[in-house]
């Protein structure tokens, strides 16, 4: 039996307009159930931003091996075990550090901003969690008293029998 084979029902009109969406047109009992609000989301902190580093450190430094200084003969060349960086050298890798130093400073302000956040929520998840196991023990500290309780008495109160 395919679709053709059923013969069409004149009676029935069909509403282009119609609102199927509403249920009052299919059961006039029902009352519009409203929407269950979604749970709300967790906040979550931003990840804190990569550190940046622009370079390996001192690889522009090559160092050398020998110096020059000056005696009250003239001057002298020293030769030196291995190659030691100069001040120059030295004093821009300096300057290169303290420059990541100051671009990663946001970062680490942001690291402890959200230590200091998950701090405070733990320590919130904590409270709740002691506060949840006194009230467990109370509540079952008295369960136990009223169920073990009527049963002491009803036996201290039970005349001895012979």
């Amino acid at each position: 039996m395919s679709y053709d084979d059923f013969e069409y029902d004149d009676d029935y009109e069909y509403d282009d307009d119609a609102d199927f969406d509403d249920d009052a047109e299919f059961d006039d009992d029902a009352a519009p159930r409203p929407r269950p609000r979604p749970a709300p989301r967790p906040a979550q902190s931003r990840p804190a931003p990569r550190p940046v580093q622009s370079r390996p450190y001192g690889q522009m430094m090559r160092g050398r091996n020998a110096g020059v200084i000056t005696t009250p003969n003239g001057q002298a060349t020293v030769q030196l075990p291995a190659k030691f960086p100069t001040v120059g050298e030295l004093k821009g890798t300096l300057q290169e550090i303290q420059a990541d130093i100051k671009r990663n400073s946001d970062g680490i302000r942001a690291l402890g901003r959200t230590n200091v956040e998950q701090d405070g929520k733990l320590a919130s998840l904590n409270r709740t969690f002691r506060r949840s196991a006194k009230f467990t023990f109370w509540t079952s500290i008295l369960l136990g008293t009223f169920t073990i309780g009527p049963r002491l008495l009803s036996a201290i109160n039970r005349p001895a029998g012979p």
